[in-house]
């Protein structure tokens, strides 16, 4: 079998599945009252304070910074600078600039 009908059979399998997917019904689909339910108390909710917990405050001191930016923070910002530096490569790069 070669490569190129190999890739059309996958294709159509993929086709097949994709068309039974929507022809499907949602399984648990919520009612509208259950899907509307956006009135929630805050009783609802336990609050957890896990800056007591040791585990935490090792993980802390690895993934924070002392003024509480997590990592997640301070890759969003690494990446936006990468992305102004490309940016700027680029424009320095292009054919024609003297």
């Amino acid at each position: 079998m070669s490569k190129k009908n190999s890739q059309e059979d996958l294709e159509k399998e993929l086709s097949k599945v994709i068309e039974e997917s929507d022809n499907e019904e949602p399984e648990n689909e919520l009612s509208d009252s259950e899907n509307n339910d956006s009135e929630l108390d805050e009783s609802d909710f336990e609050e957890i304070d896990v800056t007591d917990n040791p585990l935490y405050q090792v993980l802390s001191a690895f993934f924070e910074t002392e003024e509480g930016d997590n990592i997640c923070d301070i890759l969003k910002d690494l990446n936006e600078i990468v992305r102004e530096n490309t940016k700027m490569m680029s424009k320095l790069l292009k054919p024609g600039r003297k």
